[in-house]
């Protein structure tokens, strides 16, 4: 699925054939992710549409009139971004969120991949530099230190890191990432009047426990060190209520 101006969209079965469809929407359309049997766009005005067919589409309020920049889907959420700094989150494309990175600065770029959403975008002259925010939830965002003041207009992940491109030319690699299929929950269970389970993860990395009664808005739970491959959790909150668990690399 590829968009653009005038509510453009082509669809393409192998990425060599491609077919127009009918326009939709007199909106330009900056980014498209798909999820869940859907395809989400999302475009200038706050611009958001759904679609199970990539052919016919249905217009959505996205609760800002700001140009949507890029979307990308990852954690059962799809999180667009935008100008000013703009983030919402929604679980189906139809009822958006309003989040918050704190940077006040445009965003053009958004990616998913190990774990963690990253956003890219506007060059900037502050120690920080150019935009570079991550989530491990599409919630709660860091800002990173990029090392350069020039804007950066895209992201990508592949084989374990992060790539960010941008003007003039410049092109950044991330670390290599914890994968997530290294990290398991095992072994659940009642423990007294509390929960208990085990992790798997590396020896040495220090991870972030987080609990969610909805498996949207998350809370940390406690950060450890793994210090033995097969790592004991408890969570003393007792027992009754509806508690998902997740594990992170901060």
């Amino acid at each position: 699925m590829a968009v653009g101006n005038n509510g453009a969209t082509l669809t393409s079965s192998d990425g060599a054939i491609w077919a127009p469809n009918a326009n939709f929407t007199a909106n330009k359309l900056y980014g498209v992710a798909f999820q869940q049997n859907r395809f989400v766009t999302v475009g200038q005005a706050g611009h958001v549409s759904v679609s199970t067919d990539g052919v016919e589409w249905q217009s959505h309020e996205s609760g800002t009139s700001y140009p949507l920049y890029a979307v990308a889907a990852g954690r059962g959420l799809f999180v667009a971004v935008g100008k000013g700094g703009t983030i919402r989150t929604s679980p189906d494309g139809t009822t958006w969120t309003t989040r918050t990175s704190g940077a006040g600065l445009d965003m053009y770029g958004i990616t998913y991949g190990g774990g963690f959403f990253v956003a890219v975008g506007q060059g900037n002259n502050s120690a920080q530099g150019s935009l570079i925010v991550t989530s491990p939830d599409g919630v709660n965002w860091t800002r990173r230190t990029s090392g350069i003041t020039k804007t950066l207009w895209n992201v990508a992940y592949g084989n374990g890191s992060f790539v960010a491109v941008g003007e003039p030319g410049i092109l950044l690699q991330s670390g290599v990432l914890t994968q997530e299929s290294d990290l398991r929950l095992s072994e659940s269970g009642r423990a007294g009047n509390s929960f208990q389970f085990r992790f798997s993860g590396q020896v040495g990395q220090s991870y972030q426990i987080q609990v969610s009664s909805d498996l949207i808005d998350w809370t940390p739970l406690r950060t450890l060190v793994c210090t033995e491959t097969s790592m004991p959790v408890t969570d003393l909150e007792p027992l009754g209520s509806k508690r998902f668990y997740r594990i992170v690399a901060p």
